[in-house]
């Protein structure tokens, strides 16, 4: 019988098939030619070989010369008995016509004989030749014959013989090298965009060049976003450097349908050739043959879409199983599945301007949008979220429609999500837990953007297990976190609100919410957050005894709120209570009895009157937030017995007229916050005569209290605690008293912008020792004046100071002051004599309302007021703003003025300088 084989690979691009055989079969049939064609099968080659046994007088096949020319090489087996035929010497001179034709590469094989037997037609060559010339062929034909075996003998090829000591398999994997040579692909498919870039990243990952190590890399990410094309990309790229490569495609569906088994038999059939015709029943006994078979073997597999731990482990056990070399490429949407491989690869979507291009090539066939439709494929791509495959769909589905069209498609789209993308991105969703569902629907509707941390508290109310069920949904690259939010691609969103508007209408938790707002009692055991803004049909918050395990309670911008439920007041786990700008808000439980309460904020309620009753199991409350309430009238005496406040704020409450009388029982309050003492102060309207038992009072905030009351200054001493006092914008307060300086605790004295301030008798003792003790001193002074205690006052542009050596040990700075009238820029380096070593105090003018980073606009007025400040060791701090010459406690310090930066309206009048030393002893002399 007679027949032609060829492999069953495709060949490259352009060609028929990739290597053709010539050769005697006589000679080589059953031995090196069949070992050479095996080789070039197992590396994925598609190979012509005519196993036709010739009859004498038979003409040569057409086909058989159209697959030479159709081939992209041809290997010439030249043996003892190839001249005898004339087949074999048409053969050769069509390979030879279009070696020089085409360029078609032709690797001579001699195959036991000289190669100048054959250039020169000797001993079996020419008796060949005799006989042709014999028998009844044309001389023309013969000579045509002779002229391509002179032709071929002069080509670089392989010598197999017995006097040279290379066996026979060293030159079958030379000729297979030279051929993957030439055959493999030179280019990426022109449609991959974006795709050199990413094969590159996993190259490296790969390390192709670490040729004794096994190498299992991943290639995780969501659906459609690419990790196929991307292993289908790579495996034409490198297959060639193995001895033998398999692409598993569709790893989970297959063998969800027909098990491992058929992928094990198609990774064996792959690599070591399709005569190995074996059909394995067992996984089990397929990961031995695959073990047994492979591990000497340097192969490339590709195992794609693995949705399953299994499939691995059947696939591609451990690298064991496999020969020095060899690499495993994995991709899966699951990261999870990749813990045991050496790296990584987190696919990506592409860049705009990648995914424009790729659009346009599915929507227009090339590269960019047309006229007319640029703004229409901005809004698809949106849509898409640069994601490949919700790319090609949709450029797919509007190619050759109208404008009019593509609005209605996308419009459609807002509503009604492709089927194709969606059913891609669902099979994300199918594969997960019932609870991992519950979560990513969640997130999806309501979570998208939010900390994750928050989400995880709220989750956990339910019972879903979100610490587990939020790493497995970033595992499956469903979601990601960036900045500590909760990431979800647009289209994956979209995916989940589909799902809920198709199977979850007016679902379970809804009409429980639903319920909840119609002030119905409703069992909410694992509930441990609520959240309510914006809220205008509730009037009335219901009942909260049915949350036993709540824990955080939040109302904001409910317009229409009157009343809190009584329930609230006692509950027993609610760790955080905050209730803002509800105007109409009135009813609060009229007691608070809430053993985990650690803050209480109620601001910005304008109808509120009255101020609960608080109850002394409230041991873990420390701050109340009661701002903005501009109709309290009244803090009760009950809050005295919350022995763990520290902050009540009580800003613009503006009709407060009764304050508990026995606050100084309370040992860490501080009426205003420390971080903001700008910002929270205490109602002009209390009688601040009520705060005089204050004595364990640490910070208190007078900020814009026209004081007149000169008795309020006799009380002050009964702040014996006081460490910061803030009384800025006073403009009634024209003498600072004595009994001030009684404050001996006293670390900070705002005084700014008290522009009618004339006299400071006295500074309390505290501010010098701290200034020593922590380097920290801030003292508001107002004035045009230098104060009296700076001890050089002069006019002019320079001051002298000669010192003894003896002083340095006393002396730790100096500060000096220049009042200028007109400040327009400055410069630190005009100003400095020297760099500083010892601490710095220096005196400056501020303008009250200036930002800290801003520069000084003019005019600054001679009425700004004056701040002393220390700086700690080391490089002189400088602003804009500062107009101030600073000394360092140097043995001799010459300051010389500068006037380039000055803009002074008399340049002759003398400036006023002061100096002051600042002693280790005292701080102010």
């Amino acid at each position: 019988m007679a027949f032609s084989s060829s492999s069953s690979s495709k060949p490259r691009e352009g060609s028929t098939y990739d290597v053709f055989l010539s050769f005697r079969g006589e000679d080589t049939r059953y031995n090196f030619l069949d070992h050479l064609y095996a080789a070039l099968v197992r590396y994925g080659l598609c190979v012509f070989k005519d196993d036709q046994i010739i009859q004498g007088g038979e003409k040569i096949s057409p086909k058989l010369l159209e697959a030479i020319k159709g081939s992209r090489c041809a290997v010439v087996v030249l043996s003892k008995n190839y001249a005898n035929s004339s087949w074999c010497l048409i053969e050769l001179t069509k390979i030879m016509e279009c070696h020089d034709q085409k360029g078609q590469l032709v690797i001579p094989v001699f195959y036991h004989l000289d190669p100048s037997d054959v250039r020169k037609q000797k001993r079996d060559f020419d008796t060949a030749f005799r006989q042709h010339e014999k028998s009844s062929k044309e001389i023309d034909e013969v000579n045509e014959w002779r002229g391509a075996l002179t032709a071929i003998s002069h080509l670089s090829g392989h010598h197999i013989s017995d006097t040279i000591k290379e066996g026979e398999s060293t030159t079958i994997n030379k000729i297979v090298q030279q051929i993957l040579d030439i055959t493999r692909p030179r280019s990426i498919d022109k449609n991959l965009i974006g795709i050199e870039s990413r094969i590159d990243k996993v190259l490296t990952l790969l390390r192709i060049e670490a040729t004794q190590e096994v190498r299992l890399v991943g290639i995780y990410g969501m659906g459609g976003i690419g990790k196929t094309t991307l292993a289908q990309a790579l495996f034409r790229r490198i297959s060639h450097d193995f001895e033998g490569s398999s692409f598993v495609k569709n790893v989970r569906e297959k063998s969800s349908s027909g098990g491992v088994s058929p992928l094990q038999e198609k990774i064996l059939k792959d690599i070591l050739g399709r005569h190995h015709n074996c059909e394995i029943e067992d996984p089990e006994d397929g990961a031995t043959m695959i073990q047994t078979r492979l591990r000497n073997k340097k192969v490339l597999i590709v195992i794609d879409d693995v949705d399953h731990a299994n499939q691995l482990e059947f696939l591609a056990g451990t690298p064991k199983w496999f020969g020095a070399g060899s690499r495993i490429i994995i991709t899966t949407r699951d990261e999870h599945l990749l813990s045991d491989t050496n790296a990584n690869y987190k696919a990506e979507i592409l860049l705009y301007e990648q995914a424009i291009e790729l659009f346009g090539r599915h929507a227009f066939r090339k590269n960019s949008p047309p006229e007319g439709y640029k703004e229409l494929s901005n809004r698809a791509i949106s849509y898409t979220g640069c994601l490949p495959l919700a790319l090609k769909v949709l450029g797919s589905l509007l190619r050759e429609r109208q404008a009019d069209e593509w609005r209605s498609a996308l419009d459609r789209l807002s509503t009604e999500p492709d089927g194709e993308i969606l059913k891609t991105l669902k099979i994300s969703f199918n594969g997960l837990k019932k609870s991992e569902q519950q979560i990513f629907l969640d997130i999806a509707c309501f979570f998208k953007g939010e900390e994750k941390e928050r989400v995880i508290r709220i989750l956990d109310s339910f019972g879903f297990h979100p610490t587990i069920g939020v790493r497995a949904l970033i595992n499956k690259s469903l979601i990601s976190v960036s900045k500590g939010k909760l990431v979800m691609h647009d289209l994956l969103q979209e995916t989940g609100l589909h799902i809920v508007r198709e199977s979850y209408p007016g679902s379970r938790l809804c009409e429980k919410i639903k319920d909840y707002i119609r002030n119905k009692r409703v069992m909410l055991p694992y509930l441990k957050f609520i959240e309510l803004d914006n809220l205008d049909c509730l009037e009335r918050f219901p009942d909260v005894s049915g949350a036993p395990n709540l824990e955080s309670l939040e109302l904001s911008f409910i317009w229409n709120l009157v009343e809190v439920h009584g329930s609230v007041g006692s509950h027993r786990k609610i760790v955080h209570l905050r209730i803002i700008v509800c105007s109409k808000l009135k009813c609060l439980p009229h007691r608070f009895e809430m053993e985990a309460l650690e803050t209480l904020e109620i601001s910005s309620c304008g109808s509120l009157e009255i101020f609960p009753e608080v109850s002394a199991c409230m041991v873990n409350l420390s701050a109340i937030d009661l701002h903005y309430c501009s109709n309290l009238k009244s803090i009760p005496n009950s809050i005295c017995e919350l022995k763990s406040l520290k902050t009540l704020n009580l800003q613009d409450c503006n009709q407060l007229r009764k304050f508990p009388e026995d606050l100084g029982s309370l040992e860490k309050l501080s009426l205003g916050f420390q971080e903001h003492p700008y910002v929270n102060r205490i109602s002009e309207s209390t009688n601040l005569h009520t705060l005089r038992n204050l004595c364990l009072l640490r910070v208190l905030d007078l900020n814009e209290r026209q004081i007149e009351d000169k008795d309020f200054f006799d009380i002050l001493d009964t702040f014996s605690s006081l460490e910061e006092l803030y009384m800025c914008g006073n403009s009634k307060l024209v003498q600072l008293p004595t009994s001030i300086s009684r404050l001996s605790c006293l670390k900070l004295l705002d005084l700014n912008e008290c522009k009618q301030l004339k006299i400071i008798q006295a500074l309390p003792s505290g501010i010098q020792r701290y200034a020593d003790l922590d380097r920290w001193l801030s003292i508001h002074i107002p004035g045009s004046k230098i104060p009296s205690w700076f001890e050089e006052q002069q006019q002019g542009s320079e001051i002298t100071l000669k010192l003894s050596p003896k002083c340095r040990t006393a002396i730790i700075g100096f500060a000096s002051i220049e009042t200028l009238s007109r400040v327009s820029s400055i410069d630190p380096s005009l100003f400095f004599s020297s760099q500083p070593k010892s601490t710095i105090f220096l005196l400056y003018p501020v303008h009250p309302w200036l930002p800290p980073s801003s520069p000084l606009p003019p005019p600054l007025t001679s009425t700004s007021n004056l701040l002393l400040k220390t700086f700690p060791y080391g490089d002189v701090m400088f602003n804009p703003r500062w107009s101030v010459l600073i000394l360092p406690a140097t043995s001799l310090v010459t300051l010389q003025h500068q006037p380039k930066p000055l803009t002074i309206p008399n340049p002759t009048r003398p400036i006023p300088y002061g100096l002051v030393k600042i002693r280790a002893s005292t701080a102010l002399s």
